[in-house]
């Protein structure tokens, strides 16, 4: 800071700091039509940023508030807000002020990389802030010490940096930064080097196309005759009470009644479900009765949600052992379940039991378990629960932990057993789950006879959250998963996103056999990334032709629905297509498998599953070949068999038990093919104990080794090879490659390392089948998507050799856009 400078003064007269100037309207990124001006300097112990907001009409100003809590409801107001971040701690921060010097903080935080980053209002901060206003403008002055962001002085790496406007009578949110996208995105933040002296402004970048181009697209040779009986929803309800109050008073209370109508009417006459339960009959005008009506006219029904702020609470005060502060609890710990069939059992005693039963059409569980469970269990973060994760930890140890694995924390630095310890937790917790939908199920049979319990949806928002499915579907009539292309583009590449609907739901689908499929598209801005109606109809498309039975989009806020309408009117028309369409013909037989691994998954705390996306892409949308995922555990519980299949792909499986070796042991011996593409095959039981196996399989060793070229060869081709992304640990940025040592007389070379031609993938027998082995991992990240490669004709050649048919038509499936889907919503829109 400069000598003299006071925070007494307001930014205006600030001399001889930073200038930042430029409003950019959020989710477009386009100029904001009135401008904020930002002033910032530093000193060893403090950040000072001073934001001058104009005005072109003073009276517009909204200023209502006056409490000067910590944590003021200034969101109705006007308002100015900084946003920092520490990148490497995975951890942001907000500070809001409003025209009366109300103010607000919080902090920002993701659960897990590529979910939407949330605000925890609950952090108050050690800071202060001062606001000034006249007939041209109103400012506000922050003063943040660096000790309230965890830091001894002046930070030494760049922090995220952003400064918003919510202006509520011009009715816009504006940002200095300039990217498409809200005040919490925060990998978008630009940087703050306060080492370099400089501020970097993230440009806008051009967005990304999820389009993919199919010149054969496929729609009515694929249907059948019997009817599909699909079914869809949405999650945004669109009521005008979810809009910013600026909005709502342009209305009338008969304005909004008849928006409500028309939009219900539209929805009923596209065949979706209603607003959800526990609060439909408190927004929808006239109540039960009015659901009623919806219910007779369309057929409507309402899905009753068993997750919510209140339940959460009332779990935790009614004893609920595995909880991280009072937001958060873990659905799989016993009190939580117990809490939830309790009041199922007391809903059959309430005045309106009768009118659920008549209006009920679905009921859902939890919306993705996983997602605080490392905030509980760690005893780094979650040091008040002490006592509660000693008996985790002594559970685990009993039970999945041989003795020698216990509790793992997140945040904690990882040890060599940390691989184990995650296993072992996550077998732990999933057996847990599964009790609880088993308690669930089992009640909301009871509580309402006929109605379908749709046990989860698994967080598949950029990656694969960590729930064992397999262990999940024989208690879930439903089961569902959330993929979002943009968030998974942001964090883990375009290639990784452009099949991500298509496989989250094929791996839930056939993991989960024994329940049907549910996806949660996307239908709002995400990541900055804006769905075009086209994508829209692809990834509903990719959905639909791997076994989804269910759609029931997201919609995020009022500031969505307002921004991408048309959006929404595509949602609607596919929801009325869906209605009637008949029953979309799958191919019923295969033989081939790809084998999950959810040791693997845990194990190596890989949420991105570049392998096995790979080979999904190759055999699925490159090859048009039909297969099926099949894991572990659904080998062990009679839902997945082995006898089912000629060929069986693993794309990693470094960890395993005896009782799946022994299964694909005796698979190859019986005359299988089994294709590994996992140089650490068969590394280490769940115990830690070395694999057998492993040695008699590959007949030789292997060491690791670097490449100077990371390419193999194949039949005169070259075959890429993909580092290693998204995967902490030391084969982070590399190709995980190792050399083969004197090969066994019986095995045959299949492709070579193009530096130095050396084997790198191998084929031997093994009893009346063969093994095909690769000495590395070709697919570290997902580009094969990106482009077809030699791949495609690799993989096309087992298909071949094992007579799996390639070309199949239900590849290239299509919604085919028809006019008459096409939803007329004549809503009075005063924006």
């Amino acid at each position: 800071a400069p000598a003299g400078f006071t925070t007494e003064q307001p930014p205006s007269a600030w001399a001889g700091v930073a200038e930042l100037r430029g409003f950019h309207l959020c989710v477009t990124a386009d100029p904001a039509s009135e401008q904020t001006d930002v002033r910032l300097t530093y000193d060893e112990n403090r950040l000072y940023v001073g934001c001058v907001a104009r005005l072109d009409d003073a009276a517009a100003l909204c200023a209502t508030v006056t409490d000067r809590g910590t944590d003021a409801a200034i969101f109705a107001d006007d308002c100015l807000e900084l946003f920092l971040s520490a990148p490497g701690r995975n951890l942001a921060w907000q500070f809001a002020v409003n025209p009366n010097g109300s103010r607000f903080d919080a902090e920002v935080r993701q659960n897990q990389a590529g979910d939407p980053w949330r605000v925890f209002g609950a952090w108050n901060g050690e800071w202060e802030v001062r606001t000034w206003r006249d007939a041209s403008s109103w400012q506000a002055a922050f003063s943040i010490p660096w000790s309230t962001l965890g830091f001894a002085g002046l930070p030494t790496q760049p922090l995220g940096f952003n400064v918003g406007r919510e202006n509520k009578g011009g009715n816009e949110n504006s940002q200095w930064n300039a990217y498409d996208g809200n005040f919490h995105a925060v990998d978008k933040y630009a940087s703050l080097d306060l080492q370099a002296g400089r501020v970097e402004r993230t440009r806008r970048v051009d967005r990304q196309s999820y389009r993919i181009d199919r010149p054969r697209a496929q729609f009515e040779a694929v249907l059948g005759t019997e009817p599909g009986n699909y079914r869809t929803g949405t999650w945004g309800t669109a009521f005008l009470n979810i809009f910013p109050e600026a909005i709502r008073k342009l209305y009338t209370e008969e304005e909004e009644r008849q928006w409500q109508e028309t939009l219900l009417a539209a929805r009923g006459e596209a065949g979706m479900m209603g607003p959800s339960l526990p609060w439909a009959n408190s927004s929808i005008f006239g109540g039960w009765d009015r659901m009623r009506e919806y219910t007779r006219r369309y057929g409507t029904r309402y899905p009753y949600v068993l997750f919510n702020s209140a339940i959460t609470r009332g779990a935790i005060q009614s004893g609920a052992r595995y909880h991280y502060g009072d937001t958060a609890v873990d659905p799989a710990c016993e009190g939580y379940r117990q809490f939830v069939v309790k009041g199922l059992e007391e809903l059959k005693s309430k005045y309106y039991y009768k009118d659920y039963l008549d209006t009920v059409g679905l009921v859902f569980g939890v919306d993705e378990p996983t997602n605080s469970v490392a905030n509980i269990y760690s005893r780094s973060r979650n040091a008040a629960l002490g006592e509660a994760l000693d008996a985790a930890e002594a559970e685990i140890r009993a039970s999945t932990g041989f003795g020698r694995f216990g509790l793992y924390d997140a945040f904690a630095e990882p040890s060599a057993q940390a691989p184990f310890e995650r296993i072992a937790f996550w077998r732990w917790w999933n057996r847990n789950m599964a009790r609880f939908c088993q308690d669930v199920q089992g009640k909301v049979h009871e509580v309402f006879p006929g109605v379908d319990f749709k046990s989860i949806d698994r967080n598949t928002v950029s990656g694969v959250c960590p729930t064992d499915v397999a262990l999940l579907s024989p208690y879930s009539d439903w089961i569902s998963c959330d993929p979002y292309p943009t968030s998974t583009a942001a964090s883990y590449g375009r290639g990784r996103a452009l099949y991500h609907p298509g496989f989250s739901a094929k791996m839930l689908g056939d993991l989960a056999s024994r329940s049907r499929l549910c996806v949660t598209p996307q239908n709002f801005i995400y990541h900055g990334g804006r769905p075009e109606p086209e994508e829209m109809r692809e990834w509903a498309s990719q959905c639909m032709k791997v076994g989804a039975e269910m759609l029931y989009w997201y919609v995020e806020g009022a500031e969505t629905l307002m921004s991408m309408w048309e959006g929404n009117l595509e949602a609607l028309a596919i929801n009325k297509q869906l209605k009637t369409l008949p029953k979309i013909r799958l191919p019923e037989r295969t033989g081939t498998a790809i084998l999950h691994s959810d040791y693997d998954r845990w194990g190596y705390d890989d949420n991105v599953l570049h392998p096995a996306y790979s080979l999904y892409v190759l055999l699925g949308e490159q090859n048009q070949a039909w297969f099926r995922f099949i894991s572990p555990t659904g080998l062990s519980t009679g839902l997945h068999r082995l006898e089912d299949y000629r060929v069986v792909y693993v794309p990693r499986l470094t960890y395993t038990d005896p009782e799946t070796t022994a299964r694909l042991e005796a698979f190859v011996k019986g005359g299988g093919t089994l294709v590994s593409f996992d140089p650490g095959l068969f590394t280490a039981n769940l115990d830690g104990s070395a694999v057998p196996e492993r040695a008699a399989w590959f007949g030789t060793t292997l060491e690791p080794r670097a490449l100077r070229r990371p390419v193999l060869t194949y039949e005169g081709k070259e075959l890429p090879l993909y580092r290693i992304a998204n995967l902490p640990g030391p084969l982070a940025g590399k190709v995980q490659a190792c050399s083969f040592g004197p090969l066994p007389s019986d095995a045959r070379v299949l492709a070579r390392y193009g530096d130095d031609d050396s084997p790198a993938i191998i084929e031997r027998p093994l009893g009346q089948g063969c093994l095909i082995l690769a000495a590395v991992q070709p697919f570290g990240a997902s580009d094969v998507a990106l482009a077809p490669s030699p791949w495609r004709e690799f993989t096309g050649a087992l298909c071949a050799a094992s007579g799996e048919a390639t070309g199949l038509p239900i590849w290239d499936f299509y919604l085919k856009k028809l006019p008459e889907n096409d939803v007329r919503l004549d809503l009075l829109k005063k924006w």
